[in-house]
């Protein structure tokens, strides 16, 4: 399984709409998207990034087109982020007809009817989030946002062609299983390690998470080394366990309270002082967030913490990234709740 960011535009002025629109295009027919699907998915973007430039005046917005592998089907994940106005009225500025720029106001409804998944958060003051998925095939009779309610972005240090962060994730009938992986450093030496790591996780299925770590810090002795992470749900006894060496920070929110998983100082791969595995219980409205030191370990959901419990992970992670990256490292930002009915935003 696989959520994988292949490409952020910024979206500032009119021509970066045909930009993302084109290069959209583009990765959509190298995943084997047809033609009239590729035209769709074409649409969406530049009904995202029109938006973008019609409502938000003063600090434009972000376009991300992502990789989403979930068992056997594929597709492209589109995230519009922006710290424009925001809306008074979600379910009203979703009506066809209804707009506040003096257009046909029908982009957003038009999003919503063209997505095989569909979700938006809009913060009056505070920007907007937007998520519109594709998939590649249709393979009838269930829906891969009922499998699983996972999110991430990863996206590498500005001026870096390739990030030496990499997550991966597995799902097994009672449990869930996530790496997050942050190279030292930046660039190919970074990813290298974070590669191996991320092959060490997908090789030792079985181990248990110490274990596992143990198996990580053998592999990636040949390279730069890495700060790891390693998160495991159990849904059958409802237990969280963690296991880090290094500034990955580890986070379970509830509607209660937050709690921060301790993770050891080290770098896999070259020294580590202890490996030890935390647990901690998994209760309903539960929500895990991971992520690297290319993201502020100060950042606050308070003032956005209004229905976000009902949205996609992804919104969360994007609410995290757009507020609260560093500008200055490779970033990951990885989020999983408790399950939710996706289906009632279709």
């Amino acid at each position: 399984m696989e959520i994988k960011t292949l490409l952020s535009v910024k979206i500032q002025d009119r021509s970066n709409i045909s930009e993302a629109r084109r290069l959209s295009a583009s990765i959509a027919s190298e995943m084997g998207f047809n033609e009239t699907a590729t035209g769709k998915i074409a649409v969406i973007v530049s009904e995202m990034a029109t938006n973008i430039i019609k409502h938000c005046t003063d600090e434009k917005g972000e376009l991300l087109v992502q990789k989403i592998c979930l068992k056997d089907r594929c597709g492209i994940e589109l995230i519009a982020i922006d710290k424009g106005p925001g809306m008074r009225n979600v379910t009203q500025c979703l009506t066809d007809g209804y707009s506040t720029a003096g257009s046909q106001g029908t982009g957003l409804g038009a999003i919503k009817r063209m997505s095989d998944k569909f979700d938006i958060y809009s913060s009056f003051g505070n920007g907007t989030i937007i998520i519109s998925s594709i998939w590649l095939d249709d393979k009838g009779g269930y829906s891969p946002t009922a499998l699983l309610d996972i999110g991430g972005i990863s996206l590498p240090k500005k001026g870096e062609r390739v990030n030496g962060d990499k997550w991966a994730f597995r799902k097994e009938e009672q449990s869930l299983s996530i790496i997050l992986s942050d190279g030292l450093g930046h660039g190919v030496d970074a990813s290298a390690a974070s590669l191996e790591a991320i092959k060490c996780f997908n090789m030792h299925k079985s181990s248990s998470l110490s274990a596992l770590m143990g198996s990580i810090h053998d592999s990636l002795r040949h390279t730069r080394g890495a700060a790891v992470a390693l998160a495991e749900i159990n849904y059958g006894n409802k237990i969280l366990s963690f296991c880090g060496i290094g500034n990955i920070n580890c986070v379970v929110q509830t509607s209660e309270k937050s709690k921060t998983m301790i993770s050891h100082n080290g770098i896999a791969g070259h020294e580590i002082r202890k490996i030890q595995t935390f647990e901690t219980q998994w209760i309903e409205n539960s929500t895990l967030i991971m992520h690297s030191d290319g993201l502020s370990s100060r950042w606050n959901l308070e003032k956005n913490t209004v229905g976000l419990q009902n949205k996609a992970a992804s919104i969360t992670a994007a609410i995290l990234y757009r507020d609260y990256s560093r500008g200055n490292d490779d970033l990951t930002v990885v989020v999983t709740r408790e399950n939710i009915d996706m289906e009632k935003n279709k």
